[in-house]
């Protein structure tokens, strides 16, 4: 995971029913564990690996729609994109996060510290190592076709909890 500088990006869309037992998270992305400070992307708040925030919740992409969202980041500020406009900033101020690194989970679709998945579907969920600039960030979200990767694909082990949402006629 860059913690020094990167960029997460996605599509999302809140469906307006959900097959979840319990009230659905709003986290979407997160990178940590326990209560040390880590990465989550959120509707309610973005966070970066310290004690840096931006509340993220006039941003309407819960409407049912479609949106991008992306959380772009350096060793100084993080900036916070909504359908490829910058919504937001924040200083960082990061923390050492080097002796628990190996013990961090990335967690798509919620969040590492309290197991609820998202209530969201998700889509194009990629991961940069750097910080993409704000007019890389506005032609990922304008694109009309997906992202190519170039690099070797990554495999994700399942956990023991998995949460599948079927909304379309064609799921399998």
């Amino acid at each position: 995971f860059p913690v020094a500088a990167g960029t997460i990006a996605f599509w999302t869309r809140t469906p307006k029913s959900s097959n979840l037992t319990e009230q659905g998270n709003t986290t979407w992305i997160s990178f940590g564990t326990g209560w040390n400070p880590g990465f989550t992307i959120s509707a309610y708040r973005c966070s970066a690996g310290g004690d840096g925030f931006l509340y993220f919740t006039q941003n309407r992409v819960q409407d049912g729609a479609w949106h991008h969202v992306a959380m772009a980041w350096d060793a100084e500020k993080a900036f916070v994109y909504s359908d490829g406009a910058l919504f937001g900033s924040f200083d960082r101020k990061p923390k050492d996060i080097s002796a628990y690194l190996e013990t961090c989970r990335l967690v798509i679709g919620g969040s590492y510290s309290d197991g609820q998945a998202a209530n969201a579907i998700m889509d194009d969920v990629t991961l940069f190592s750097r910080r993409l600039t704000e007019e890389e960030i506005r032609q990922i979200a304008s694109s009309d076709s997906p992202l190519r990767a170039t690099a070797s694909t990554v495999s994700f082990a399942r956990t023991g909890r998995s949460v599948f949402f079927r909304d379309e006629q064609e799921a399998v």
